[in-house]
């Protein structure tokens, strides 16, 4: 979460982050799309390191790394 924030304070500086959270449960179908025919399946990352203007309530950012203790980063959203 702190790389999501991270993100809203120092790039996406025009943007308002009202609300986040986690649901692990929510993201099983999100989290095997993009396995399969996003991002993840041409990065290279596995799968148990995967984890604009307007209102967008059910806005996704997919959030990745390298190794169970690595950092995380932002590899794709949308809604």
């Amino acid at each position: 979460m702190e790389c999501v924030r991270k993100y809203f304070d120092e790039e996406a500086t025009a943007r308002i982050l009202n609300d986040l959270w986690f649901d692990e449960e929510a993201c099983a179908e999100t989290r095997a799309s993009y396995m399969e025919s996003g991002k993840g399946n041409t990065n290279g990352v596995s799968a148990k390191n995967e984890t604009f203007e307007g209102y967008y309530p059910n806005w996704h950012m997919i959030l990745i790394r390298d190794s169970a203790d690595g950092a995380w980063r932002i590899d794709g959203q949308g809604y």
